[in-house]
């Protein structure tokens, strides 16, 4: 595993969201930073730009987990109901 570290004036967390999307195979024990991501080339906005994204990105991570909190609570206390429904 290769470690990165984001250059002056880039937003880590818009530099990790822009390389979830990026699409390449993984196969056998290449190199993969030199033989794949280095030749991609995307689109990076002002530090100011990235950060926003980064920011909006980051609060909706924040509600998918509430949501799947919710979720998980919803279906404790739905088995809470059925094992009173049978008892």
């Amino acid at each position: 595993m290769k470690i990165l570290i984001a250059k002056e004036n880039a937003n880590i967390k818009f530099m990790f969201e822009a390389m979830q999307i990026m699409k390449y195979e993984i196969g056998g024990h290449e190199r993969h930073w030199i033989t794949k991501f280095a030749q991609i080339e995307i689109l990076i906005p002002c530090l100011a730009e990235q950060t926003l994204i980064a920011n909006f990105l980051t609060a909706i991570d924040k509600k998918i987990m509430h949501c799947e909190k919710q979720i998980e609570q919803t279906e404790i206390w739905k088995k809470g109901l059925l094992q009173k429904m049978f008892v």
